[in-house]
């Protein structure tokens, strides 16, 4: 799509594309990476519209938790993947099932697992000005494990973001656009509950910059000035919008709630609708592009701050 005419254009003929949020676009905005249901990954050019297979992953990978996401020079794409079938464990975690952070080059698709354990992965994203450093997460309940890692590739060292205490719950992390900060979402323990930030690589002068959300996506300007949350203190219906030095949220537009309450185990429970938005800056700073449902559909708009 393109915002400024609001015209889209269909890039690919493949009909059997996985459905999960791990298409990826190159930061260029020339290649777009996706995965067919076979597990080939794909790489389509934006402008002459031809297709190509760079590889395939491993029998055994299963379905990402998450997104998928591309180094600054195109190089190397990353996808979070189970590498084993779910089991039934008698005496182990129930989260006792191999997964890895696998890494592809793009250009003749060799593959290595750049994180792996026996823990969901999730999140996945490079720091947009240094490609050695990936940020990542442990993909459980934000209250039960510490999610935000960063790992640098060079020495192969892993470190926790932000860390949490028992009960603390942290998610939906990323890095600034300058790539010398880490945002987290964070809520029930460190005080405001609210979107929080620290610095780049000391990890010191965390802070409170947006109020309210306690298992937002969120979003900063450029200029790390300006911050959109989707949710504050469980409500879904609008996004909203806090300023550097202001973290108190308003309301920068209304949307159709996408949290909906469900019947579960006998009880009532909030759950996440297919339409929880992901709301993104543009370059400019002025506009906020994000996804939400309307009219029974999901749409793309676009609103000015």
């Amino acid at each position: 799509m393109d915002l400024r005419t609001g015209e889209s254009v269909q890039l690919t003929e493949s009909s059997d594309i996985e459905t999960t949020d791990n298409v990826v676009l190159t930061k260029n905005g020339k290649e777009v990476y996706f995965f067919d249901k076979e597990k080939n990954i794909r790489v389509v050019d934006m402008e002459t519209f031809k297709e190509r297979k760079i590889g395939q992953l491993p029998e055994n990978a299963g379905r990402p938790l998450h997104n998928s996401s591309v180094s600054s020079d195109g190089l190397t794409l990353l996808t979070a993947r189970p590498l084993e079938p779910e089991a039934t464990y008698t005496y182990m975690s129930e989260w006792a099932q191999h997964h890895a952070l696998v890494a592809i080059r793009t250009d003749n698709g060799q593959m290595r697992n750049a994180v792996e354990g026996q823990f969901p992965i999730g999140i996945n994203e490079f720091n947009p000005t240094n490609d050695n450093l990936i940020l990542w997460d442990i993909h459980g309940d934000w209250e039960v494990v510490h999610r935000p890692w960063v790992i640098n590739t060079q020495d192969g060292k892993v470190r926790p973001v932000m860390l949490t205490i028992k009960g603390e719950g942290s998610g939906h992390q990323f890095w600034s656009w300058n790539g010398q900060m880490v945002y987290s979402v964070m809520n029930g323990g460190r005080y405001p509950q609210g979107l929080w930030v620290c610095d780049w690589p000391s990890g010191n002068n965390e802070r409170c910059v947006a109020i309210g959300g306690t298992h937002a996506h969120a979003a900063s300007s450029p200029q790390d000035d300006v911050f959109v949350q989707d949710e504050v203190f469980g409500k879904t219906d609008a996004l909203f919008v806090s300023r550097k030095g202001s973290p108190q949220a308003q309301v920068l537009c209304q949307i159709e709630p996408w949290m909906e309450l469900k019947q579960v185990d006998g009880k009532r429970v909030w759950s996440p609708t297919p339409y929880h938005p992901h709301a993104r800056f543009t370059p400019s700073g002025t506009k906020v592009a994000f996804n939400a449902k309307s009219n029974n559909a999901g749409n793309i708009y676009l609103v000015e701050l």
